[in-house]
């Protein structure tokens, strides 16, 4: 998943404090066994609203808590792309069902399988990101937020 945001966009890095050298950051994540490799690349600062733009980090990082724990990592970089930073969210983890992608960001959505099985929530961070980097877009501080795939290991 990666959130866009307009430059001066900063090695957002400071708002959530991860240390490029650390393995991992978040307690939850390293009792799950998940390593976190941090690739921070972005070399503007960024007025940006720390608060939304960590609400939709943290959405994220959940999500890979939740749903990709069999990939045990978890990627998180940043890049500067002419006047844009790209933050990019990444895992290992299983992917999102073909039949579920269209319905991702839909509020109160789950995908109907093992994958699902036995993890709690409403099925609103996505949908709650997407909104949050809408606001952050309509606040002339960040863009979009989409999902893409590097392989097609989804069902």
């Amino acid at each position: 998943m990666s959130p866009r945001c307009p430059a001066p966009c900063p090695t957002v890095w400071p708002l959530i404090k991860l240390n490029s050298r650390s393995t991992s950051p978040v307690p939850a994540l390293a009792r799950a066994g998940i390593e976190v490799e941090t690739d921070l690349h972005a070399g503007q600062s960024a007025k940006i609203d720390s608060d939304l733009l960590g609400q939709v980090l943290a959405n994220l990082i959940s999500n890979v808590e939740k749903y990709a724990v069999s990939g045990r990592w978890l990627g998180i970089s940043s890049q500067q792309q002419g006047s844009e930073v790209i933050i990019r969210v990444s895992d290992r983890g299983p992917g999102v069902p073909k039949p579920f992608r269209s319905r991702l960001f839909q509020p109160f959505t789950r995908a109907d399988d093992a994958l699902t099985e036995g993890v709690s929530g409403a099925g609103i961070g996505l949908c709650l990101a997407q909104e949050l980097v809408q606001l952050l877009e309509e606040l002339k501080e960040a863009g979009v937020l989409e999902q893409q795939r590097i392989s097609d290991s989804g069902h």
